[in-house]
């Protein structure tokens, strides 16, 4: 799970890159970071994957200690 990564990389710095509508949700994700004291910067680009007609957002989350 997220939760068990972030645990495990907790005294590293983490770069996530993640679709929109995946799970866990853009704001599950967040709290999950927070929970266990990470900063967090979310960068948001529209983005058209090759296989898909519709538009998506790609989410960069970029944390810190």
């Amino acid at each position: 799970t997220f939760e068990k990564l972030i645990e495990k990389f907790n005294d590293r710095t983490i770069v996530l890159s993640y679709q929109s509508d995946g799970l866990p949700s853009k704001d599950e994700l967040l709290e999950i970071f927070k929970k266990n004291g990470k900063k967090v910067k979310v960068y948001e680009k529209e983005h058209r994957y090759a296989l898909s007609a519709k538009k998506s957002t790609e989410l960069l989350f970029i944390t810190m200690n």
